[in-house]
């Protein structure tokens, strides 16, 4: 019952095929959060279109309730956060990675209680990232200023994809595209604003989400990916320009882990038999990763 006292209950999968779980938030409730969680096959034609959000755990107290088919489940801040505004997003933002409104989110659609569960679903995680039409990168609510480098990126964007379609062509050449910037840059940015951009997407690269071991296989078999910081969101293909285009220099770690990113980057470094995306050659290739 909607805020009664009957708490949320997993259903065990029906059989030991590779099935998972799928939640669908609710967009007509603003003031809570409303969904359901469905079974879904992860092999096979009937594969349902799905977003898979990446994030930083959080460990703190689950006194934050949300509703999955009239059931209570306590979560964190930041978990509630972040439903509020998946569950917004499409209605308010027009984010181009919604589809069909599915996400798939480990912290929810795995029953974390439950050790053979998790460990069945884990041994399925390289196929559940690979498999979603998109993945998310969740940096949460907006940062120093972020709204400046997103705000810059995406006008980046829309000035590249409008070029394109007048060649007729895509281009993934980097240097033209640093070109393009550094004629809009003057267009988009004052004096102070182009001085703090450097200073406000080094923060973004501070963000605890790049140092965690899991994300590595998240973005690495990602077919396509979004950053996702407040209610702005930019293709990794422009994101991983960003510290080129402004003058900062990654950490050795950090910029590992945009090269992992889908872009035209990557598909140049893995062609002819790159880098293994498997979880054990990522770790190896990042040992310094937090677990956490």
């Amino acid at each position: 019952m909607d805020g009664g006292l009957e708490y949320f209950r997993y259903k065990r999968f029906r059989d030991s095929s590779p099935s998972f779980r799928l939640l669908c938030l609710d967009r007509t409730c603003i003031d809570r959060v409303r969904c359901e969680l469905v079974e879904a096959e992860l092999n096979g034609k009937d594969l349902l279109p799905y977003t898979a959000i990446s994030y930083r755990w959080e460990y703190g107290d689950k006194n934050q309730a949300i509703w999955i088919g009239g059931a209570k489940m306590l979560v964190t801040s930041s978990m509630l956060s972040m439903l509020l505004f998946l569950q917004a997003a499409r209605e308010y933002h027009q984010h181009p990675w919604y589809g069909y409104g599915y996400f798939w989110i480990d912290a929810i659609c795995i029953d974390q209680s439950h050790e053979e569960e998790k460990s069945h679903q884990v041994s399925h995680m390289k196929k559940i990232y690979t498999n979603a039409t998109h993945v998310v990168v969740w940096l949460g609510d907006a940062m120093s200023d972020s709204k400046l480098v997103m705000k810059a990126l995406s006008t980046l964007q829309s000035v590249i994809e409008q070029q394109q379609a007048a060649d007729g062509v895509a281009t993934t050449d980097e240097s033209r595209w640093a070109l393009i910037w550094e004629r809009l840059r003057p267009c988009v940015l004052s004096a102070d604003e182009s001085n703090q951009i450097s200073r406000s997407l080094t923060a973004m690269l501070s963000h605890s989400w790049f140092e965690r071991v899991w994300i590595l296989q998240e973005v690495a078999n990602a077919r396509s990916a979004f950053i996702l910081c407040g209610n702005e969101s930019i293709s990794t293909r422009y994101f991983v320009l960003a510290p080129r285009l402004m003058s900062v220099e990654p950490s050795l770690h950090c910029q590992a882990v945009l090269d992992l990113m889908p872009s035209p980057r990557r598909r140049l470094m893995t062609d002819g038999g790159g880098a293994k995306n498997d979880l054990y050659s990522l770790l190896c290739r990042f040992r310094g990763a937090k677990a956490t």
